[in-house]
């Protein structure tokens, strides 16, 4: 199995790395009326890639995975993504689940893993560990962009 597809199998919402459950104000905006069918949620997947946190979580991995192999460029960015998480809920769900996305990588160790911040926000660890085997930086977003997309709609929309 080549890096893409490992990476593409643990940033799948059915991986045990708690991903599934991030909606990202998605089932709040569907209770509340506001994504009622196709066309809203398309515009609500859209503002948030164009304007919301799915932004800022393209932009971190992209830095994680220009500077994996810098503790402290990582651990830079990490303090930087847990202070654009004020949410309690916001700063649990990407610790856990990056520390879980980090622990399910140990399955191909590498240096990354060394150096990693603890705890580490899921897209450092995305980034910084697609980086480390290889995974081009537009493949890597591309898959953890999907990913997460998938994964609102899969625990929300059905």
């Amino acid at each position: 199995m080549s890096d893409l597809q490992k990476l593409l199998t643990r940033l799948s919402p059915a991986f045990p790395v708690g991903a599934f459950a991030r909606s990202a104000g998605l089932e709040a905006a569907i209770v509340k009326g506001v994504v009622i069918d196709r066309t809203t949620t398309q515009q609500w997947v859209g503002g948030i890639l164009a304007h919301g946190g799915l932004r800022t979580d393209a932009i971190l991995p992209a830095h994680a995975h220009r500077g994996s192999t810098d503790a402290t460029i990582l651990q830079d960015l990490a303090d930087l993504c847990l202070a654009l998480t004020p949410a309690r809920e916001r700063h649990d769900e990407t610790t856990i689940t990056g520390d879980a996305f980090a622990s399910a990588a140990k399955a191909r160790p590498s240096p990354v893993l060394e150096i990693l911040p603890r705890p580490c926000p899921y897209p450092i660890a995305v980034g910084a560990i697609a980086a480390s085997h290889g995974i081009e930086l537009q493949a890597a977003l591309t898959a953890y962009l999907t990913a997460t997309v998938h994964a609102q709609c899969q625990s929300r929309c059905v």
